[in-house]
């Protein structure tokens, strides 16, 4: 009833800007981003109980670069460097059920941010809830059709303590998925 996970990112970040003289330039940033370390606990299980219920607790640890520049020497955005600086918390819950050919999850993250670097200032990315509910059917023994909604809430991330207008938001995807399984243990999924 226990797991523990070791999340890394690879990133190729760019961004296309816009000099004094109105041409324009790309930036870009490649590399290892922060690691994500995770533990979760089953706290029910639906073999002996109503459903599957889990809980997580984690951290991320901050490998990734957070001093990067552009050509001319300047220091990056926030949104560009692959790293946060910072050990940030993370908890999660995770509720799943199967109910005949009905499959129900619920599921939500949220990462708390904290002050990290940017350069030699003080940057906080923003904090970010996650929520996903996902609903399948079982067409037969080996294909599920379904549909994902996730969601992703930030606050407004900081420099120098002061909040950065066009930071945070919220955003939502709506996803069909089918689900194919070869065998007990090996299945293949798709999602758009």
């Amino acid at each position: 009833g226990v797991d523990a996970r070791l999340i890394t990112s690879i990133f190729e970040k760019s961004i296309d800007r816009l000099k004094p003289d109105g041409s324009e330039f790309s930036d870009t940033n490649t590399g290892l981003g922060d690691f994500k370390l995770i533990g979760r606990y089953g706290i029910l299980n639906q073999k002996t109980g109503p459903a599957n219920l889990i809980a997580g607790i984690g951290v991320t640890i901050p490998v990734g670069t957070t001093d990067e520049v552009d050509d001319a020497g300047n220091l990056l955005p926030g949104s560009m460097q692959l790293g946060s600086g910072s050990w940030n918390p993370i908890f999660e819950l995770g509720f799943h059920k199967i109910n005949k050919r009905h499959w129900n999850s619920l599921y939500t993250s949220y990462m708390l941010a904290t002050d990290g670097e940017l350069g030699p200032h003080v940057f906080k990315r923003s904090s970010v809830l996650k929520y996903n509910y996902s609903y399948a059917y079982a067409l037969n023994m080996k294909l599920d059709v379904g549909a994902e909604l996730n969601g992703e809430v930030k606050s407004k991330a900081e420099l120098n303590g002061v909040e950065l207008e066009n930071t945070g938001g919220h955003t939502l995807f709506l996803s069909p998925e089918l689900h194919y399984k070869f065998t007990k243990s090996v299945h293949l999924g798709a999602c758009i």
